[in-house]
């Protein structure tokens, strides 16, 4: 709802995704594109959109551009910022603008940085394009049950210090874990303080390697240690 004489402007009926080229790894979209559409075109061509916001499956990408939207894989990957090559926008005074990637004449200042994040307040996005990299070989899941969460904290510290890097490297406390385990009816154990989501992604010797190194660190200090065997098993750890 408007409060204070605003308006509410919707963008969620221009969801053309317009182009992907898988040459020069950019997407073409409009605003109202949900970002795990983006994300399923792009796998579909052996590429890959990293920002990956918790409500992936119905934020849209003006919305990600429009707040600089992070994602549970920002640790490795970064933001919805580091992707923007171009925007299209309107300006209050009703003046269509092509930045970057998008601004094929090259006659205007590059503002597309400055708009990213700035929540609708420097112009109305219209058309945006993304850049792509290539789809990762593999990807695995792995969760970590703690009986305290300084422990869980410690080896999050322990495993940035050793310079590995995870995709995903999610906490939950104790309540959230409860609160999550009810409503999507999973078992944990009662004993549990705290619970690591990590996944990993790269290539097949890549991930095999760090897999190894960072089981054999959780082994000492964990209550329960499951890693995902296949992609269904994957889906059920990230229910929580």
């Amino acid at each position: 709802m408007p409060v204070e004489g605003g308006l509410v402007l919707s963008c969620e009926r221009m969801r053309s995704l317009a182009k992907i080229d898988p040459k020069n790894k950019i997407a073409f979209v409009q605003p109202g594109v949900i970002t795990s559409a983006l994300q399923n075109e792009a796998e579909k061509l052996d590429l890959f959109y990293p920002p990956d916001p918790s409500s992936y499956q119905v934020s849209t990408l003006g919305g990600n551009v429009a707040e600089n939207a992070g994602g549970l894989r920002c640790f490795k990957y970064g933001v919805t910022g580091h992707y923007v090559l171009g925007l299209e926008y309107v300006d209050a005074d009703g003046y269509v603008h092509r930045t970057g990637a998008i601004d094929s004449d090259h006659n205007e200042p590059d503002l597309t940085h400055l708009l990213v994040g700035s929540e609708g307040t420097l112009g109305i996005i219209t058309a945006i394009a993304l850049r792509l990299i290539p789809k990762p070989e593999t990807t695995t899941t792995i969760s970590a049950f703690f009986s305290e969460f300084d422990t869980a904290f410690n080896t999050v510290e322990e495993i940035i210090s050793r310079g590995w890097i995870p995709s995903v490297l999610e906490y939950i406390d104790s309540r959230a874990l409860k609160a999550s385990a009810e409503f999507v009816r999973v078992k944990y154990p009662q004993e549990a303080e705290a619970l690591l989501l990590i996944e990993l992604d790269g290539t097949m010797e890549d991930v095999n390697h760090l897999q190894i190194e960072i089981i054999s660190l959780l082994q000492a200090s964990t209550v329960k240690l499951e890693v995902a065997e296949n992609e269904e098993q994957r889906q059920l750890l990230w229910q929580l």
